[in-house]
């Protein structure tokens, strides 16, 4: 029996509108080259978490199929095949290392252009409801949580099948920081349509293009350390998960591609950290006392950046700033790190003004 090698890619970008597959995704195979190159030609190509999805490619992936069920055949309980209705993705997520744009920025005096982000990041982001603006660190770009919908169209080239996924919108987006590591982003994607593979003739095998990940695979993402992590007094964090839930509906519509149209209906915002005590003052206290909140002006901004702000002479723009204007404590335990007191804490981001729960610059 023949055998092949497993080979994967994978990305994502911004659909123009409900419906309607990403155009420069589905020109990749004719076109041969596939970028995802912030210095070059970014065409919403991603690599993947090493250590995470098949073949080390950060993608997880499964396929079903819905189908209508028959009559018995006469007095048996045997049924025959479904009558078939759509094939279905019941699980899809794609993990990442979470850096800045890795743009080799060497400008003298740096502009917010120059710290644009990858074009399947930024599609990522875009797809679960944030909006790209002027950072208030200028020059940066900035995403700040909004309340409209923008599409998701996926490409992904798997041991031989092209999957283009269309109309999708991100369940949830998890970034991870582990201190010493390098942080990581994994999103799950709820799939609105499969426009490929389209029917049950086997396809002829896809050309795979030639990859261009560029400074994706040549600039290494800052890792936590010496991230300066403040809520309401200095204090490190072993490890702080941020994670961006949608109530994702599928609503039904005749008009629309397999009869129904996937939305968004509400979000959420958490923060999960262990992190230490600091014993100066009465900062001791201060955790479980934030379960007493009862005003937004009680609450303390809770931020830290990991990686240096690119400078314009040598530093990459590698740099992300982490805020959560106003923190509302849900949980607190008391733990130790090592012999040390801490709390895993767990909070969810507030804030009083629309639109402003988190704030993440890239610099």
């Amino acid at each position: 029996m023949a055998k092949y090698n497993s080979s994967i890619l994978c990305g994502f970008d911004i659909q123009t509108a409900l419906g309607t597959y990403n155009a420069s995704l589905a020109g990749i195979e004719a076109a041969g080259t596939w970028g995802g190159d912030i210095e070059g030609t970014d065409e919403g190509l991603l690599a993947g978490d090493a250590d995470t999805g098949i073949n080390g490619s950060g993608l997880t992936l499964t396929l079903g199929r819905q189908g209508k069920e028959q009559t018995v055949v006469g007095s048996s309980f045997t049924r025959p095949l479904s009558a078939y209705e759509l094939t279905t993705v019941d699980s899809f997520q794609f993990k990442g290392s979470f850096g800045g744009s890795q743009r080799l920025t060497t400008v003298t005096t740096p502009v917010d252009a120059d710290f644009a982000h990858l074009v399947g990041l930024d599609a990522i982001l875009r797809s679960w409801g944030f909006v790209s603006n002027t950072t208030s660190l200028s020059p940066g770009v900035q995403y700040r949580t909004g309340n409209s919908v923008e599409y998701l169209s996926f490409l992904g080239f798997v041991n031989g099948n092209e999957f283009q996924f269309q109309d999708c919108v991100p369940n949830s987006i998890v970034f991870e920081f582990v201190a010493g590591q390098i942080p990581t982003y994994t999103v799950d994607v709820a799939v609105g349509v499969v426009v490929m593979p389209s029917s049950s003739t086997p396809p002829t095998p896809p050309t795979y293009p030639t990859a261009d990940y560029g400074s994706q695979l040549t600039v290494t993402p800052a890792k936590v350390e010496n991230v300066g992590h403040s809520w309401n007094h200095t204090r490190g964090f072993s490890t702080l998960t941020i994670t961006c839930t949608n109530t994702v509906d599928e609503d039904p519509d005749s008009n629309a591609d397999e009869g129904r149209v996937l939305g968004i209906s509400a979000q959420e915002i958490k923060v999960a950290a262990t992190m230490y005590d600091d014993d100066s003052s009465t900062n001791e206290g201060y955790t479980a006392s934030q379960l007493q909140a009862a005003s937004s002006g009680e609450l303390d901004s809770m931020s830290f950046q990991v990686g240096t702000t690119a400078d314009g002479t040598s530093s990459p723009a590698q740099a992300i700033g982490i805020t959560v204007p106003q923190p509302e404590l849900v949980t607190a335990t008391p733990t130790t790190i090592g012999r040390y007191s801490g709390y895993d804490i767990e909070v969810i981001a507030r804030h009083s003004t629309a639109n402003r729960a988190i704030d993440i610059d890239f610099v």
